[in-house]
């Protein structure tokens, strides 16, 4: 009987690390986003930004905003796919500007009822559906309006701002 005890609770440190390092900022997904420190809040940032760029591609990315320059191209020449592909075509030639990113600086989230696990389900979420905008973002489709890079939230995002306006 004594000899299991050492097992059951190496099978639940081994169970605590690896939910850990599943998470996407890396921290305790039952605390609270009011009670980050401001260590914890950078983190969760640069972890953020970490799992944003593994899941989403630079050409993904530029993808969507090529779209969109073809679409408003396009709105401005009468609506004319043929004038977005040709906006898409010459804005995807174009190398990808090297975009200096914000410094991840803690702001005040001191009335944010969220945990993290709420925020890493509204992350989660958000790269889902970013995922199917780049699947379905075409000139025929932003033009006629069928697809919009202007999408609502999620359920798992609605119930993370309800608790979080001001987000993390």
């Amino acid at each position: 009987m004594t000899h299991r005890l050492p097992r059951l609770l190496a099978a639940i440190a081994l169970t605590a690390l690896t939910a850990a390092a599943c998470s996407i900022t890396g921290i305790n997904g039952n605390k609270k986003i009011s009670e980050l420190d401001a260590d914890e809040r950078v983190q969760a940032c640069e972890n953020t930004r970490e799992y944003y760029e593994k899941k989403i591609s630079e050409d993904d990315a530029k993808h969507v905003g090529c779209v969109t320059a073809g679409v408003l191209a396009a709105s401005f020449g009468g609506g004319d796919v043929s004038i977005c592909t040709g906006a898409y075509d010459e804005c995807m030639a174009k190398p990808v500007e090297e975009n200096e990113q914000d410094a991840c600086e803690p702001g005040d989230d001191s009335t944010c009822d969220a945990t993290i696990s709420d925020y890493e389900d509204c992350l989660e979420e958000q790269v889902e559906e970013y995922k199917d905008l780049i699947d379905r973002y075409t000139c025929a489709t932003g033009l006629d309006g069928s697809v919009s890079i202007e999408q609502e939230a999620g359920p798992a995002c609605k119930a993370f701002y309800e608790q979080c306006p001001g987000g993390l």
